[in-house]
C-alpha cells in the first residue's frame, strides 16, 4: 500500500507507535497488577492458620486509619517504603506502617509489668541520663537512637566502651530502655 493511503488510515506512523506503547505500557500494568493479585492470594491461602504477621492485607479487611504527621517524617517515611518495597507500585505505605504498627503492638503486649527495684545507684544515673536528654532536646525523647544513648551514657558515666556497655546492659535489666529495632531503643525513665 502506498504511504499516502496508510497516513489518512491510520494517522502518522509516529503516532501509531506512541498510541502501540501506550497499549503496551497498559498491558504490562494489568499484568502486574493481576500477579500481584494472585501472589496475594497465594499468600492468604497458605497463611491462613498463621498469626496476621507477614502477610499483604485485604481490602476488604482494611479500614482508613487517618493521622496527621509531620511533613518531615512523611518524606522519610515515603523514601524509606520507596526504597524498602520496590516491588509494590502501589499500597507499599500501608503495608509497611501495618508491620509497624503490629510490631509496635507486640512490643506493648508482651511487656513485662514486674519491675524489679533498682538500686539507688541505678537510678541515679537514670536521672542524669534523662538531665542531659533534657537539656539537649528540651524533652526526655520517648524513643532515640543507639548513638544518643551511648553518648548520654559517655557524658554522665565516662565515654570507656566497656563503661557503656555495662550501663546499657543494667539500664536493659531494670526496663529503664527497651530495644525496639534496629539502632532504635525506647526509653522509660518515668
Amino acid at each position: 500500500m502506498d504511504t499516502k493511503i496508510l497516513n489518512r488510515r491510520y494517522g502518522r506512523i509516529e503516532d501509531v507507535k506512541e498510541r502501540y506503547r501506550r497499549y503496551e505500557r497498559k498491558k504490562e500494568k494489568e499484568r502486574r497488577r493481576y500477579e500481584r493479585k494472585e501472589l496475594i492470594k497465594k499468600n492468604l491461602s497458605s497463611n491462613k492458620n498463621k498469626s496476621r504477621r507477614g502477610r499483604t492485607p485485604l481490602i476488604e479487611d482494611s479500614v482508613k486509619l487517618q493521622v496527621y504527621i509531620p511533613k518531615w517524617l512523611d518524606r522519610k517515611l515515603r523514601l524509606l517504603v520507596s526504597q524498602k518495597r520496590i516491588e509494590y507500585k502501589s499500597g507499599g505505605l500501608s503495608l509497611e506502617v501495618t508491620d509497624a504498627l503490629i510490631h509496635w503492638i507486640h512490643l506493648h503486649d508482651t511487656q513485662n509489668t514486674q519491675k524489679i527495684n533498682p538500686p539507688n545507684k541505678v537510678r541515679k544515673v537514670v536521672t542524669q541520663i534523662a538531665t542531659w536528654f533534657k537539656e539537649k532536646y528540651g524533652i526526655i525523647p520517648y524513643q532515640t537512637s543507639l548513638k544518643e544513648l551511648k553518648m548520654a551514657i559517655s557524658e554522665v558515666r565516662g565515654c570507656d566502651k566497656r563503661t557503656i556497655k555495662k550501663w546499657l546492659k543494667i539500664l536493659q535489666q531494670y526496663d529503664y530502655i527497651k530495644h525496639v529495632a534496629g539502632a532504635v531503643w525506647e526509653l522509660n525513665f518515668t
